[in-house]
């Protein structure tokens, strides 16, 4: 029978070489706990040996939650045995188990089924040669309330579907590697953000959120993706918004476009409801956000295109302006 092993260790780990189907999680057991959640597709059994002289064994179930408090604060080292870690396809280490004060995993490349990873509400700052790594099967990762500096692995798994990066500590997101082509969402609000540039296009993606950041002028190279159905720039400090700047389309399957709570001028948001009045046809046009810009006080329809305001009202938008 062969066996999987997950071994957490404190932030002193140093890292040795890893035999197979071994999993490591450095973490700071400042909390007096470590809790989880496993699930597979179907029944394994697993044991876990919390590196302080106790250990526990799940059985005949598809899922586990394995918790355990140390009686001391300290530096431990835990090791699972799964019997058969193709089954696992859920992995949860995140905040909403409890204080874990994870830092690294090493060998997620082992669970060949995974699908949903979630590490929000940790200590990590780098995961990029992590991700490099994980299962094509990974369509959930979550990397929210971190922090993340930087974000350029060189490669991502083809089957992810949403990405969770808001909540970090990202002050710029520029990858160069061709994004899978399924991908749905990506959310990188409240961050540090001041530039948005891919250097290749993301065509698949459906939400962009970069609210809550620092960014003061919109202007990306690469088209906005084509099937883009939610943008949200709001309570950013953005002067400038014209994604048409190199003749690039604007999506017509967008639904909700959210400027609100920047510093755009009226003449800025005038040319961007000319701009998109320009637009002859919308798939599923509902919602344009604009008001409280920083200097503009309350806008009103007259004040801001009134041509373009009509146009765009008779297409099916709503367009919120006035906030007063």
């Amino acid at each position: 029978m062969k066996l999987f092993y997950i071994g957490l260790t404190a932030s002193s780990y140093k890292s040795s070489a890893s035999t197979e189907g071994q999993l490591k999680f450095v973490f700071n057991s400042t909390g007096n706990s470590l809790n989880f959640f496993v699930q597979g597709s179907s029944n394994f059994t697993m044991t876990v040996n919390w590196g302080d002289g106790s250990q526990n064994a799940y059985l005949n179930s598809d899922n586990y939650t394995p918790s355990h408090t140390y009686s001391i604060n300290g530096n431990y080292t835990a090791s699972t045995a799964i019997n058969n870690p193709i089954l696992i396809n859920n992995l949860d280490i995140s905040s909403g188990y409890g204080n874990n004060r994870l830092r690294d995993i090493i060998g997620l490349e082992n669970l060949s089924g995974l699908t949903y990873l979630n590490l929000s509400g940790n200590l990590i700052n780098n995961f990029d040669s992590r991700i490099s790594t994980l299962p094509s099967s990974v369509q959930t990762l979550d990397l929210s309330y971190n922090s993340v500096t930087a974000f350029t692995p060189t490669s991502l798994p083809q089957g992810l579907t949403d990405l969770y990066l808001n909540n970090n500590l990202l002050t710029g997101f520029t990858p160069t590697i061709p994004f899978p082509l399924g991908i749905s969402n990506l959310y990188l609000n409240n961050n540090l953000i001041t530039n948005y540039d891919p250097s290749l296009p993301i065509p698949s993606i459906q939400t962009l959120n970069l609210s809550y950041n620092s960014i003061t002028n919109f202007t990306p190279y690469q088209p906005l993706p084509s099937r883009l159905q939610v943008l949200d720039l709001s309570y950013n400090s953005i002067s400038t918004f014209n994604p048409w700047s190199l003749g690039n389309p604007f999506p017509n399957f967008i639904s909700y476009i959210y400027l609100n709570d920047n510093s755009l001028p009226s003449s800025g948001i005038t040319n961007t409801l000319i701009k998109l009045s320009a637009t002859t046809y919308w798939q599923n046009p509902n919602t344009i956000t604009l008001f409280n810009q920083t200097g503009n006080g309350c806008l009103s329809a007259n004040t801001l295109g009134y041509s373009a305001y009509t146009s765009l009202v008779s297409s099916g938008w709503t367009i919120d302006v006035a906030n007063c």
